[in-house]
């Protein structure tokens, strides 16, 4: 027993010593480490120490050593095969020494010149605020010992990094890489672990070498590095102004920076631009967009595991790790400077931290940011460094030591002199910044700390205060107002009331709170108080109300008197990922870097909250967060695929797969394009950039199958054939003086061709007879070779794809100026062998007439995609040469086209149709028929060719479609009509909606007597009934509800069931179905878009009727509603149904349905 006990021993002291094999960036092995020593304030800290005294490390006995490889380090990375074109550049590098010129520690300064008395006076008044002292910065007055202090508390900290275990089987595939046997003796599991490791490694290689190669033409063209003298390296904004700010003498935006540039100490990482300005400032935008890319070539090139080599006694393992991690910056740095010399010398720095914080090394990226705040000079510069350290601390959940460096932040932005006149925008801003973390994480008792650190700014005279006091209240309103412990109503009034006779808008949020108390008589005397203070046009709800002593929120006060007082939602948890911004004009949501419009919040196979989203610093091919605390996770920085467009292709850097179409039978298809508009080389004064970039476009798509077979169609050889059949017809058609120069422009064209580049008959033609003239003028010379140039041809995905059926339709674009040719394409997608069969139609001078596919004025329900479940066919409407409308079905064929009248038009050949709702599909479509009413007024409907006038539908003013009922507006009535037989349905109301019912219903039980003026269908979802399966709809008539079944199959639809009508106290903008039991979800608006401060309110729904609770201030959606059922998990959410959505400022909010009081 003593052997064993002995054996037991050793083994567990060799576990100790012997190497880890981690990523690069966790380092953090032990969770507790030893407090630094006090050091003199000016004393220089040892090397390779962060201030910290060094742990000594018990040495094993020489029996317990074991011989380590005599290498001093080995690097083995996944993605090893992607930079094999660097490998020259690696021989020559030595990794045997520690490198010099690395050093990730940070170092105070070893002179600094200490404050005067003066200085130690104002920062010794701006240590307390609201009654409470700033821990870290009541020892001393020194910034660069503040910062070492928190440095050294990080260190050994552990984060939430989520790393993929390899298991055994993956690693012996990963070595049969490159080795061919025969496929057919492997097992189907092995060799489907085989494909897909394959087809994630070559994916990842196209990625970076799509990078590589952008960033090697930017090197090259000094694109975005050529930075004068007067314009700052990094774009900077505020809290109170979105965009970056610029120096006087350059040329503005149109809102000009109202506050002092030293406030401008936040990073600007926004995908967002704007038009007009010139090439000089644009350089500026596109630093962000560099730093980003070659963040990913870092990223790429860094080991993503390490081993270390022989084991030293005298040094701890964390420290033999860091050394050796030293040496792979080292070595990715030397490599990219013999490749990349401009952008890795001046941008490798900046991009480290980034890097080492997309991998989850928080510790070591917070001495890297540090680094960069002791190295600079500039007051401003040192601030965004630390501010960013604060971020990066904000979403990691460690708030505490976030606050710490936006404390920081602001001492080094003060630390200059002359910046004293500017202390009150300066601490405003860092106080905002603080009490921005109260706001974020687990939202449970925050509540109070969030007020407060709010109330700081807003009631202080010596702080810059714009905005605070709206974002407060709302802020209050939205998160934290649920989790109050007592009467929430009853403490926002005592918190708003105040604040009302100094900021006039928040009676408007005043009347609000009253209405959900049941307070009818304060809350109209609040809103006509806030009527008469606040002027202009555009007030929320003067579209409602026709005179004073209307109440806007009456139907939501005559709610709250039948049920009872309700509840405010609690919000369990907030995300926030980009810099604070109080407020935009008009007001936009933005929760990362990039975004679709959409978002498509889901969960992914892991388990991980993700969505259409990524952020440029960190460089992130994909955003996944803890779905029961909302945390960041570092999931080894995969790339997710997109489920919708963003607005400008161009924007995302790293190549991302866009799935296009996806059905319930497995089949999804993915578009994977590359533009050369990336970096807005395109965007100069209108202008293409005038060097041919060497990149070339990728526009590929891939069909995959339930059994996983996988079919991939480039596009672009299809588009370039039809572009130069078509310019090829238009030459042969075209009348020439002599038929050599329809030969020499045949020649050009075809050259062209050959070349990739944009083909235009027009230009051609003119080129050639330039040529000629210049021949002619010069016989007796020699004659000169003629040039060959161009604009190599480009495509963009101009419009949402739209599915329908089981068929996709896209929309590309020349993305060229003063281009308007389009190419659409129709794809089947059932089958392999129909996907490959796609067509493809060549759109030139065409106008194509887009209607349907803008937003909404004031609705967001259409932004989830264009689809209609099984439509056959599909239509869109050409202007040039004449109006008409070309259908087309399944297949991508023509079937159908349809002249269109003008207003002036006589003719009875063609319709005469009202015009296009905006975010409609119009003409509607009902699987094989087209819906659209008149310029007279009646229901017109077209099948196979033919068509129908409804004879009792007179005087319509709009129609809607679910399934295959028909929701038609008239004058004065509404009706619902069997979309392929054009019959009025009858109209029956259950029992438990006839108590209630908020409409008028005929005598003959077919009509509606009631005028509405407008008609949306705001969700639908299939439900099981004893009866068989129906189609549940809510829809909304102007301000009210109504809640409608219908049978799903034709031949039973003969009536149309009401069973839930809601009057609101706004204009509907979206509903959300959770299911039977947990209810819907209905958000309202008594804003216009036009409204610089448009807010919308969340009621959850029975479907009894009963309101369950609201989440009031809301910013602009779409909301991107998600739910689901998790199991629970024991350290972080226990088991129920959870909801997840965007809550329009900036963030990403979580919540436990079953947490509701009921």
């Amino acid at each position: 027993m003593e052997e064993d006990d002995d054996s037991l021993q050793n083994l567990v002291a060799y576990s100790k010593n012997r190497p880890r094999y981690i990523r690069t960036v966790s380092w953090e092995f032990k969770s507790e480490r030893k407090q630094p020593k006090s050091k003199k304030r000016h004393q220089s800290m040892p090397e390779g120490g962060a201030g910290c005294e060094e742990e000594v490390k018990d040495s094993p006995s020489p029996e317990e050593e074991e011989e380590w490889d005599s290498e001093s380090s080995y690097y083995s990375t996944a993605e090893e095969d992607i930079t094999e074109t660097l490998e020259e550049d690696i021989e020559g590098v030595s990794l045997q020494d520690d490198s010099p010129n690395v050093s990730p520690t940070y170092h105070a300064q070893t002179r600094y010149r200490a404050p005067s008395k003066k200085q130690k006076r104002k920062r010794r008044c701006r240590t307390t605020y609201c009654d409470q002292t700033l821990p870290f910065m009541t020892g001393g007055f020194d910034i660069e010992d503040d910062i070492q202090q928190v440095v050294a508390e990080i260190q050994g900290k552990q984060f939430s990094v989520l790393r993929e275990v390899p298991s055994l089987a993956m690693m012996c595939i990963k070595l049969l890489r490159g080795i061919r046997f025969p496929a057919d003796s492997m097992p189907h599991l092995i060799k489907s672990h085989i494909y897909g490791a394959n087809a994630d490694l070559k994916f990842k290689k196209f990625q970076y070498g799509w990078l590589f190669n952008l960033l090697a033409f930017v090197n090259k063209e000094k694109i975005g590095l050529e930075i004068g003298k007067k314009i700052y390296r990094l774009p900077m904004c505020s809290v109170w102004y979105p965009l970056p700010y610029l120096h006087k003498s350059s040329r503005q935006f149109t809102d000009h920076y109202n506050k002092n540039k030293i406030t401008a100490c936040l990073m600007y990482t926004s995908g967002h631009t704007v038009e007009g300005i010139d090439h000089y400032i644009l350089n500026l935008f596109r630093i962000i967009w560099i730093l980003s890319v070659l963040g990913h070539i870092m990223d790429c090139m860094l080991p993503s595991q390490i081993a270390m080599g022989k084991y030293k006694k005298d040094k701890s393992e964390e420290d033999q790790i860091k050394t050796a991690t030293n040496k792979a910056v080292q070595w990715t740095k030397t490599v990219l400077s013999r490749r990349l010399p401009d952008s890795a010398n001046r941008l490798f720095n900046l991009s480290l931290p980034y890097v080492f914080w997309v991998r989850g090394d928080i510790s070591h990226a917070t001495e890297l940011f540090c680094q960069l705040s002791q190295s600079e000079k500039r007051c401003r510069h040192k601030a965004v460094y630390l501010n960013e350290a604060g971020r990066m601390h904000a979403i990691s959940g460690e708030t505490i030591t976030a606050a710490k460096f936006y404390r920081l932040a602001a001492e080094a932005a003060l630390s200059k002199g002359k910046n004293q006149q500017y202390t009150s925008e300066i601490e405003g801003q860092a106080m905002m910044l603080l009490a921005s973390l109260n706001d974020q994480g687990i939202m449970a008792h925050k509540a109070r700390s969030s007020w407060g650190g709010w109330k700081a700014v807003f009631s202080s005279n010596t702080l810059e205060s714009e905005g605070a006091a709206l974002h407060a209240v709302e802020n209050w309103l939205c998160f934290h107002a649920g989790s109050w412990q007592g009467d929430c109503w009853e403490e926002s009034v005592s918190r708003i009331f105040p604040l009302c006779a100094k900021h006039s808008m928040l009676l408007y949020h005043l009347s609000l709170v009253h209405a959900l108390r049941g307070d009818a008589q304060n809350s109209l005397r609040s809103y006509n108080d806030f009527r008469s203070k606040e002027f202009g046009s555009n007030l929320p709800g003067e579209e409602i109300v026709n005179r004073r002593s209307q109440n806007p929120w009456l139907p939501l006060v005559q709610a709250i008197e039948q049920q009872g007082q309700i509840t405010c939602i609690p919000i369990l948890w907030r995300t926030l990922l980009r810099p604070l911004c109080l407020q935009t004009k008009p007001r936009v949501t933005e929760e990362a870097d990039l975004i679709s419009e959409q978002l498509n919040l889901r969960l992914t196979a892991q388990g991980l909250l993700t969505g259409d989203m990524q952020l440029l610093l960190p460089p992130s091919g994909g955003i996944y967060l803890d779905p029961y605390t909302g945390k960041l996770t570092y999931n080894d920085n995969r790339t997710e695929p997109w489920r919708a467009m963003t607005k400008d292709s161009w924007k995302l850097l790293l190549p991302t797969p866009l799935e296009v179409y996806h059905d319930e039978d497995g089949v999804r298809v993915e578009l994977l394009m590359t533009s050369q508009d990336t970096l807005l080389m395109n965007k100069v004064c209108g202008f293409p950039y005038p060097v041919m970039s060497p990149l070339q476009d990728i526009c590929t798509l891939v069909w995959y199958g339930p059994s996983g077979k996988t079919v991939k169609t480039s596009l672009l050889p299809k588009f370039n054939d039809l572009i130069y059949k078509n310019a090829e017809g238009a030459i042969n058609i075209s009348e020439f003086k002599i038929e050599k120069d329809r030969q020499s422009v045949l020649q050009r064209l075809h050259a062209l061709y050959r070349k990739g580049c944009v083909l235009n008959f027009q230009a051609i033609k003119d080129d050639v007879s330039y040529w000629n003239r210049y021949d002619e003028r010069n016989k007796n010379k020699k004659r000169r070779r003629r040039p060959l140039y161009g604009q190599k041809q480009s495509y963009t995905l101009c419009a949402k794809p739209f599915m329908f059926g089981k068929a996709v339709a896209m929309i590309f674009d020349q993305s060229l100026p003063n281009y308007h040719s389009k190419l659409l394409v129709i794809a089947n997608c059932s089958t392999a062998e129909s996907f490959q069969k796609m067509k493809v139609y060549y759109i030139e001078n065409w106008s194509l007439d887009l209607a349907h596919f803008k937003t909404p004025i004031r609705t967001s329900q259409f932004h989830h995609g264009y689809r209609i479940k099984d439509a056959e066919i599909i239509h869109f409407t050409f202007l040039k040469p004449e109006p008409n409308i070309k259908v087309f079905d399944q297949d991508g064929s023509i079937v159908d086209t349809i002249p269109i009248k003008h207003n002036d038009d006589d003719s009875d050949d063609g319709v005469h149709l009202k015009e296009a709702v905006q975010g409609q599909i119009y003409p509607l479509i009902v699987r094989d028929e087209l819906i659209a009413i008149t310029q007279t007024g009646r229901l017109w409907c077209r099948r196979n060719g033919d068509n129908f006038i409804h004879i009792d539908v007179k005087e319509a003013v709009s129609v809607a479609a679910f399934g295959d009922v028909l929701i038609v507006l008239m004058e004065n009535k509404t009706q619902f009509l069997s979309a392929h037989q054009l019959q009025i349905l009858d109209i029956r109301v259950t029992d438990s909606c006839q108590r209630s019912l908020n409409l008028k219903i005929g005598e003959s039980m077919k009509t509606i007597e009631q005028g509405f003026k407008t008609v949306q269908v705001l969700a639908t979802q299939t439900i099981s009934r004893p009866t068989g399966p129906r189609l549940m709809c809510i829809a909304a008539l102007d301000r009210t509800i109504v809640c409608l079944e219908a049978p799903t199959e034709l031949s039973k639809c003969t009536e149309v069931t009401v069973t839930l009508t809601l009057s609101l106290a706004g204009y509907p903008v979206e509903a959300y179905i959770i299911n039977q039991r947990a209810g819907f979800l209905l958000t309202f608006t008594q804003h216009s878009t036009l409204s610089e401060a448009y807010i919308e309110h969340l009621c959850h729904y029975k479907f009894d009727g009963q309101l369950q609770g609201v989440i009031p201030c809301l910013g602009p959606g779409p909301r991107s509603f998600h739910h689901a059922y998790l199991p629970g998990d024991s350290n972080e959410g226990g088991a129920g149904l959870y909801l997840y959505m965007r809550d329009g400022h900036n963030g990403i909010v979580g919540i436990k349905i079953e947490d509701h009081p009921h």
